[in-house]
């Protein structure tokens, strides 16, 4: 945080570009990524009709990165991911845990 501005400031339900971050000239310190959630949730639910415009998980990385984006699992405006799922056995939770590892180890806010 800059010391004339002690909170941090975020977009949500706008275009992800990284111009509309002060880093870049914008306005907000960062922008929800809502492309994250959405691509994660296809994946790990196996919806296969919507998965298929990112092609597969490795190409994430060149689609929408950038350090001010701020990837969520969930948030109170959609439904869980573990709803998403769809299941309450062992494989949802394993699902579970490697969205959680995917969300602290990508480019950008947690």
């Amino acid at each position: 945080m800059r010391p004339c501005q002690p909170f941090f400031s975020q977009a949500e339900y706008v275009p992800e570009k990284e111009d509309l971050c002060k880093e870049y000239g914008g306005p907000v310190d960062a922008c929800w990524s809502s492309s994250f959630h959405e691509t994660l949730r296809c994946f790990l639910a196996f919806k296969k009709d919507e998965a298929d415009k990112y092609e597969n998980m490795a190409n994430l990385k060149y689609i929408f990165s950038s350090k001010t984006f701020v990837n969520y699992l969930s948030s109170h405006d959609n439904e869980r991911l573990l709803h998403d799922i769809g299941r309450k056995d062992s494989d949802a939770f394993i699902k579970m845990k490697t969205a959680i590892i995917l969300l602290f180890t990508y480019v950008g806010i947690p």
